[in-house]
């Protein structure tokens, strides 16, 4: 899958919520297992429709839509808030959310999500960009009991 925009990964995420990678240990889950392994950091799948994550995403792309730079900040973490005001003060968020707006779908379907180490969550989507179809994967961070988008991205 090669990215339109923003990747990183879910170690970040983790990294941002306060784990260290000798806190983390993976889950091992199959389609045919109702059990998971026991570790630290457990999986719990959410509703069909993404739960809180999922509208919090749905507002994400809502914002790119009509490219509302500060619901966009409102919709991302402290760390990354302050990366997007440094962007205001030389003027480029305007280059940037515009970029982001045409890589983005107008609108997403979620196709499923889960949480992990009660903090971080992953949603799946999909979307069409300039008529073709996608899917793409974001991961959100729990913030002062808000979900925020940490990443979005899409591929072919």
């Amino acid at each position: 899958m090669k990215p339109i925009y923003v990747a990183i990964f879910s170690s970040i995420a983790l990294l941002l919520a306060g784990f260290t990678l000798a806190d983390s240990k993976c889950v091992k889950t199959t389609a045919n297992s109702s059990e998971a392994a026991t570790s630290e950091i457990s999986r719990r799948n959410l509703a069909p429709d993404g739960g809180a994550p999922g509208k919090a995403l749905i507002a994400y792309f809502a914002a790119l839509k009509v490219r509302d730079w500060n619901a966009l900040k409102a919709l991302s973490p402290e760390d990354i808030r302050s990366m997007m005001e440094e962007d205001e003060a030389d003027g480029f968020h305007t280059q940037l959310i515009e970029s982001m707006a045409k890589a983005a779908p107008p609108s997403i379907k979620i196709i499923g999500a889960w949480i992990e180490a009660q903090v971080v969550a992953h949603v799946r989507y999909q979307g069409r960009v300039a008529g073709k179809a996608i899917n793409g994967h974001a991961e959100l961070l729990q913030e002062n009991s808000k979900w925020l988008v940490t990443v979005a991205g899409v591929g072919d």
